[in-house]
């Protein structure tokens, strides 16, 4: 073969191995991880040395919990390329998020679990560390005989919720029960309420499978929601009484990630009967990330750097600066969610601290008897009137006003 049939060949390599990557990179997006893969594979057959792919299939196996696949990828990629930055963070995230999930625990995280308040109720859980928890994909994640006799297993109904799950995924709702069952007893602890002592109908919780997207082999062809109840890049959903929640059955933490979904939506759910749907969203989804589950040291370092010199414009109540403000946090959720979440979670964390659960449990509840006109006048009473009572009520409990209080927090965050 001469030198321009070797170069052709060459060519033609390449441009299959792009297109195999522009395929997984499609798929990715698409939360499809498992064909994602696929095609990293076969990129990376035809071209051994390539970093990208190499970077890319880690972060696949990641999303699937194949820690040591991911690993491996990410250690093969530092062949290639040695120090290479992207590499190093990924291989840390990941190694940090393989120890979390083997450590993980049903108990709610040290801030709250100090402050569990014993919540009288008609089904109790076992304590935490008699609940064992276990990823593998033959076993349920709680195993505890004590539990299963506050349901009908196979049925995925109580006196309180209802389990409702796809016939498009092949996981029973007897698998899932116990897991509810444990991981909302905590919460209604901590919040004082219980759903099982209310004249209401149950919660529903619709467990559907992560295809919700529509798809094809053609990189450039519009991903499209089939879900109009939730955005594309959110895995759960609380509204009106019910919660939505995607359950991908090739990632094999899907249990210990239910059980994180499940206990976040459930403190929505908590929040929006004590305060009558009042609460202020950045209380809301910093109380449900806090009490989901831990946060872990590579999410600390990503807000930080998403908000490096955030202090130099959080001027108090004057600036319109990202983050700079708690109306701000949620603002353009589509556009970076991840980020506004975990601020409003460092805030929330921080009152506690400073505060007690107490003052911030008080306020929710004082929400709930706010006096504001009827849904027939509602046009009649300004939104910004019905957030100045919230915000009045919040400075009465906590001793300052909620921005005042943020910008305490900012302070100190990124001046120490």
């Amino acid at each position: 073969m001469n030198l321009s049939n070797k170069g052709w060949v060459q060519r033609q390599k390449e441009e299959k191995r792009d297109q195999y990557f522009q395929y997984a990179a499609h798929q990715y997006r698409a939360k499809h991880y498992d064909l994602a893969i696929e095609y990293y594979l076969a990129g990376i057959k035809l071209d051994p040395h390539s970093l990208i792919g190499y970077l890319d299939l880690g972060k696949s196996y990641e999303m699937l919990g194949c820690w040591a696949q991911a690993l491996a990828a990410l250690d093969r990629a530092l062949e290639l390329s040695p120090g290479n930055p992207t590499a190093q963070r990924r291989y840390k995230r990941i190694a940090e998020e393989q120890q979390f999930f083997q450590e993980f625990s049903l108990s709610l995280p040290p801030l709250f679990a100090a402050s569990r308040r014993m919540c009288p109720s008609a089904c109790s859980t076992p304590p935490p560390q008699l609940l064992s928890v276990s990823d593998t994909r033959a076993s349920p994640l709680v195993k505890s005989q004590s539990l299963s006799g506050y349901c009908r297993q196979g049925k995925g109904k109580t006196n309180y919720f209802q389990l409702e799950i796809s016939p498009k995924l092949s996981v029973k709702p007897s698998e899932l029960t116990d897991l509810v069952i444990s991981a909302t007893t905590e919460v209604d602890r901590l919040f004082q309420y219980s759903s099982r002592q209310t004249n209401k109908a149950p919660i529903r919780i619709l467990v559907s499978p992560v295809e919700g997207y529509v798809t094809d082999a053609k990189p450039s062809r519009l991903l499209k929601s089939e879900d109009p109840l939730m955005p594309g890049w959110a895995a759960a959903k609380y509204q009106d009484r019910t919660i939505f929640i995607r359950y991908d059955q090739q990632n094999r933490l899907m249990r210990t990630l239910f059980l994180i979904l499940l206990r976040h939506e459930w403190v929505h759910l908590m929040i929006d009967q004590l305060s009558a749907g009042n609460c202020p969203k950045w209380l809301d989804e910093g109380l449900a990330m806090a009490i989901s589950r831990p946060m872990m040291d590579s999410e600390r370092q990503y807000i930080m750097e998403e908000t490096s010199g955030l202090i130099g414009d959080a001027k108090s109540g004057c600036t319109a600066a990202p983050f700079s403000r708690l109306d701000l946090l949620f603002e353009h959720p589509s556009n970076r969610p991840r980020a506004g979440y975990l601020q409003a979670r460092l805030f929330v964390e921080w009152l506690v601290e400073q505060l007690g659960w107490d003052s911030i449990f008080e306020s929710i509840q004082q929400m709930g008897v706010l006096h504001f006109p009827p849904n027939d006048l509602i046009l009649d009473y300004s939104r910004k009137s019905a957030n100045q009572q919230i915000d009045s009520l919040l400075t009465q409990i906590l001793g300052d006003s909620p921005n005042q209080l943020y910008y305490n927090f900012l302070q100190q965050q990124y001046t120490t």
